[in-house]
């Protein structure tokens, strides 16, 4: 049977002469492929090409451009007091499309949506003095705000 002794173990370094070992093994253990092996994959896969066009879409100068995809598309938002709906045609318009929030005479509630309930978290406009609220500004962005009474006659022919 073998002899057993305690060791005291820190590190790494105080195992080689255990395993005997002349250095530790350098990590990875296993080395990666070389590009002969790996490039076939890549080839099938078509990565090389994805590359090429990642490089191209994510250049610096295309940084700060607006990606104008969804232009000449008119989108009609008519949900009222949903931030999920002003905030999907918010995206409509960010990608360039023309947003119309159509909302009913006194506007939409959600204009006057504030933490917690208080009237002094109310934003005000300069030119008009309209009070509304930051949650309906930072969710209406890109969207032109129209009013509607789609309950008449006339508002359902507009």
């Amino acid at each position: 049977m073998a002899e057993k002794k305690d060791v005291e173990i820190n590190s790494r370094a105080d195992t080689i002469g255990m395993m005997d070992l002349k250095d530790v093994r350098p990590y990875p253990v296993t080395p990666p492929p070389s590009y002969e092996e790996v490039k076939p994959t890549y080839e099938k896969r078509k990565a090389l090409e994805f590359c090429d066009w990642a490089e191209d879409s994510f250049k610096f100068e295309k940084r700060y451009g607006k990606d104008e995809s969804l232009a000449g598309l008119r989108v009609l938002d008519i949900g009222l007091w949903r931030l999920g709906h002003k905030f999907c045609a918010s995206l409509f318009g960010e990608c360039g499309a023309e947003v119309v929030s159509i909302e009913p005479p006194g506007g939409d509630p959600l204009r006057k949506l504030t933490p917690f309930g208080r009237e002094e978290y109310l934003l005000e406009n300069q030119e008009t003095g309209e009070k509304c609220g930051m949650e309906f500004v930072c969710e209406t962005v890109n969207t032109h705000c129209v009013t509607l009474d789609v309950e008449t006659p006339e508002g359902q022919e507009v």
